[in-house]
């Protein structure tokens, strides 16, 4: 199955599993956007560097068992204005 079929939780659990890094996803996401979105005009601001750059720390992190999870008000406090996408993942 595609990956961009799963839901959160088992995306979640291939990133965990280390069955796929947080850069082979972003990768995978941004490729998509990249493909479908001049058709449904969805997402406004492409900070596609960023979010590269983001991903590669995540893969460091979870390569090194040092993974930070930041609740949606520090996250919120941390972007300073800017427009960004929080994915929230439960358990």
């Amino acid at each position: 199955m595609e990956i961009h079929y799963l839901s959160a939780l088992e995306i979640a659990e291939k990133i965990k599993s280390k069955e796929i890094s947080s850069l082979e996803l972003t990768q995978h996401f941004i490729d998509r956007i990249e493909k479908y979105d001049d058709k449904i005009n969805s997402v406004v601001v492409r900070i596609f560097d960023q979010a590269i750059e983001d991903a590669k720390i995540g893969t460091v992190a979870l390569e090194n068992d040092n993974v930070l999870i930041l609740d949606r008000e520090t996250v919120l406090k941390k972007a300073k204005g800017k427009k960004i996408t929080i994915l929230g993942i439960t358990k």
